[in-house]
């Protein structure tokens, strides 16, 4: 990255966190929306470039947030799905294209499945998982990933902290499973430091 583009990325970076802070000054919005927003973010620039290179009719984001993802991708069927309901509030002010839904698809399994099973069977979905599964244990995310892949022409995005030294804090605190166990040994795509702190995997249905 040449010297100009990183000079106007931190720009927009803190002028981005201002706004944030000015605009939502309210204490039940997590913090880390507020200090790690799009421009400070590069992954998240890459992922809706990923997205979007697919080419999907549908995109659904599990724990998007404020919606700095779903909100930049093409598709006009767009979903953002989070439990936090503060941060939805959120989404629909400063990025209100998405539709979206406050659930835990962990805890409501049904509701989940309901909506899954709306989805029309021939378009092609791609959901995105990002910053979703890093505190769970394998059986959950086991649960989670096949029941998003069963999904007819779909595709899953996930991130994953496969280097100890990118868990400082909490090294167990961070999405590092076997990916082989997860998808299968030649279901996915790994790719490799897709910033500083993780690396994204791509996971695509089977029947596509």
């Amino acid at each position: 990255m040449s010297k100009l583009k990183t000079a106007l990325r931190i720009c927009l970076c803190v002028i981005s966190k201002i706004y944030m802070r000015l605009r939502f000054r309210s204490k039940k919005l997590n913090k880390w929306h507020i200090s790690a927003t799009y421009h400070c973010r590069p992954y998240k620039k890459k992922i809706v470039d990923l997205v979007n290179t697919i080419n999907p009719d549908i995109v659904i984001e599990i724990g998007c947030g404020i919606g700095e993802i779903c909100g930049r991708v093409n598709p006009n069927e767009v979903y953002g799905i989070d439990l936090d309901p503060e941060a939805i509030r959120v989404a629909n002010i400063i990025n209100n294209g998405p539709k979206y839904i406050v659930e835990n698809p962990l805890v409501n399994k049904k509701s989940f499945n309901h909506f899954l099973s709306s989805l029309p069977y021939s378009k092609r979905k791609v959901f995105v998982a990002v910053n979703f599964l890093h505190t769970l244990n394998f059986a959950l995310v086991k649960d989670f990933v096949l029941n998003v892949i069963n999904t007819p022409n779909s595709y899953l995005i996930i991130d994953k902290y496969s280097r100890q030294e990118f868990c400082k804090k909490n090294r167990f605190n961070k999405f590092n499973h076997d990916c082989d166990k997860l998808f299968g040994n030649d279901n996915y795509i790994f790719m490799n430091k897709l910033d500083e702190v993780r690396d994204l995997i791509l996971v695509n249905n089977k029947s596509i």
